[in-house]
């Protein structure tokens, strides 16, 4: 039961007793060990930084394919894109 509020709750403060009971069932070396696993805040930040500027990218490269496969009459790349723009 304490693992199922830990997970639904979100709360992660070891005061908190299902949290100390999560601890408790790991052991205190091996969380020790996942805690010291978590990248850095710097290097989660500069990772989305990157990914958002290949994203930004990603959409011009798609626009052009769209703008030049409807230009050059490429009906197939055109219908692809609108395929994939309906997915979203």
């Amino acid at each position: 039961m304490w693992f199922h509020m830990v997970l639904s709750g979100g709360f992660n403060d070891p005061k908190v007793l299902p949290f100390a009971q999560l601890i408790k069932q790991v052991g205190f070396e091996r969380w020790e060990q996942l805690k010291k696993a978590i990248p850095d805040t710097n290097e989660l930040q500069e990772f989305a930084r990157n990914k958002v500027s290949q994203l930004e990218q990603y959409d011009i490269v798609v626009e052009a394919m769209q703008a030049g496969g409807e230009k050059l009459g490429y009906p197939i790349v055109s219908a692809q894109i609108q395929f994939f723009k309906r997915l979203n």
